[in-house]
């Protein structure tokens, strides 16, 4: 009936949710513990700095995508986005807590993971990998520091700041993207763009979604030998 009266929702409010804890910093911003005052409910915020983001057109646009493709993504297996507030001074992601920290992390307490627990986190992996490429987008940065856990120990992949929408998952993309290590060897091969250098574009040396398998494979790996 509300929504039926006011012609929509309720506009959202940074004044729903009490800040808490910093749990995280980075170069243009901060990771909260926050709790929606109404439902009680914990989740983690991230804090863009608007003063820092607009300075560097790179960060904000890796804002902005990341916002795009998380209202895009819904499996148990992805970290879910709740809300997306601008405030004067920052930009206001509230998503998923996921009190188990990364893997990378959970890996290192352990040196390494017997093979059925490794198996059973894997496979998490790839179902939220194959849901993530089911709406045509490749991530481009699988690594054990982007897939967290959550308190029930719950594989929740992350960070979508240099991801893609293609339009076809065959489609060829040019741009080095990703972590060194996690690379696939199509992508630190791939030939430079149109113009740079001089040099043409190789349509035959580009790399496709499937660079984010090769990446799980050596989180995979991680897991198995620490």
């Amino acid at each position: 009936m509300a929504f039926k009266r006011d012609k929509g929702p309720p506009e959202v409010s940074i004044e729903f949710y009490k800040i808490g804890r910093v749990l995280g910093k980075g170069a243009y911003g901060k990771v909260n513990l926050a709790m929606h005052k109404l439902t009680r409910r914990l989740c983690a915020v991230k804090s863009i700095n608007k003063l820092f983001s607009t300075k560097d057109i790179s960060a904000w646009l890796k804002l902005k995508n990341e916002v795009l493709l998380f209202e895009k993504l819904r499996h148990p297996c992805v970290l879910k986005m709740f809300e997306y507030i601008k405030h004067d001074s920052y930009d206001l992601i509230f998503m998923e807590l996921c009190k188990g920290g990364d893997l990378l992390h959970y890996i290192r307490k352990r040196h390494k993971l017997d093979e059925p627990v490794a198996k059973v986190l894997f496979k998490q992996i790839i179902l939220g990998l194959q849901h993530i490429h089911s709406k045509n987008i490749v991530h481009r940065d699988i690594k054990l520091e982007n897939i967290l856990l959550d308190n029930c120990g719950k594989v929740k992949i992350c960070d979508f700041g240099v991801s893609k929408i293609l339009k076809d998952q065959d489609d060829l993309i040019l741009e080095c993207c990703g972590t060194p290590a996690y690379m696939a060897p199509e992508v630190v091969r791939r030939n430079p763009p149109e113009g740079l250098k001089g040099k043409p574009v190789d349509k035959g040396k580009g790399y496709t979604i499937k660079c984010d398998i090769w990446s799980a494979g050596v989180v995979l790996y991680a897991m198995l030998y620490g």
